[in-house]
């Protein structure tokens, strides 16, 4: 009686197992099933600087934001169960900008698309401040100077601006190569103000990438300008001409808060500019 039971459950276990095979094709969820309706977007999400890595934790949105999905830890994404309409896809991350694909399916079931991500750029430090020329008898000059400090891991800055919206100025940084930084001096009066019509209003500060992202990356504000003056008491300009390493002598100045100051020597020419000594 054995000899005839062991084949049959031989049998019956191929049948079982042949027909679990089978059984997915016939599903109308499985994008494997030539029938189903539904299809599969998968890809990977890496970074534009090189050497390349892999992006994990962006948001991957489909449509019209009716699926959504997290990458890998390798970058990685899948979205299964979706219908073939053509539309958007967008990622999202932090510290990155968010990018975008348009998808058109054809007849294809699954559909590869690799997206890369551009990184935001970060103000490392930002410094606004006054700067005040007192050069007697008569000419007192008044700038401001912005100070930005900014890194990019994509190295991909087109240029970096500045603007006081509620003043409706505006005006580009240039990179300093020396002092590794974006800087930029002007006076009030270019723009037809006054000095205290731009203290306590926000200057902010934005980066647009070659590709023409453009994001505002941080902010800061005057707090006032210098009325007070470093009084020389010698040499005096009423003195008669010193040597080219005179002894200068000034008062104390203390306004209260944080400044600098330095002195400059220029020699008086006939007819032009003085000429800066030291």
């Amino acid at each position: 009686m054995k000899k005839f039971l062991l084949p049959t459950s031989i049998t019956f276990v191929l049948c079982a197992i042949l027909l679990q095979c089978e059984a997915p094709r016939n599903n109308p969820l499985d994008p494997s099933n030539p029938n189903s309706p539904y299809v599969t977007l998968r890809g990977t999400i890496e970074s534009l600087s090189l050497p390349r890595t892999n992006v994990s934790g962006a948001r991957i949105i489909w449509g019209n934001g009716s699926e959504a999905v997290i990458s890998d830890a390798d970058g990685r994404f899948r979205m299964s169960n979706i219908l073939p309409e053509d539309g958007w896809l967008i990622v999202e991350k932090e510290g990155f900008h968010a990018d975008s694909s348009y998808i058109e399916w054809g007849d294809n079931k699954e559909f590869v698309q690799d997206m890369v991500l551009n990184a935001r750029p970060a103000l490392t430090s930002l410094r606004i401040y006054t700067v005040v020329i007192n050069r007697p008898p008569f000419l007192r000059e008044y700038n401001v100077t912005i100070e930005a400090a900014i890194t990019d891991v994509d190295n991909d800055i087109d240029s970096v601006s500045w603007k006081v919206e509620d003043l409706d100025i505006k005006g580009v940084l240039k990179y300093d190569i020396d002092a590794e930084r974006y800087a930029i001096t002007f006076t009030p009066s270019q723009y037809n103000l006054g000095n205290e019509d731009i203290v306590g209003y926000p200057f902010d500060i934005s980066v647009e990438d070659k590709d023409g992202n453009s994001v505002e990356i941080g902010k800061n504000q005057i707090s006032r300008f210098i009325s007070g003056e470093v009084m020389l008491s010698s040499p005096l300009i009423t003195e008669p001409p010193v040597t080219e390493k005179p002894t200068l002598v000034w008062g104390s100045f203390n306004p209260g808060y944080s400044h600098t100051y330095t002195v400059e020597v220029l020699r008086n020419l006939p007819e032009e500019i003085p000429e800066l000594v030291w």
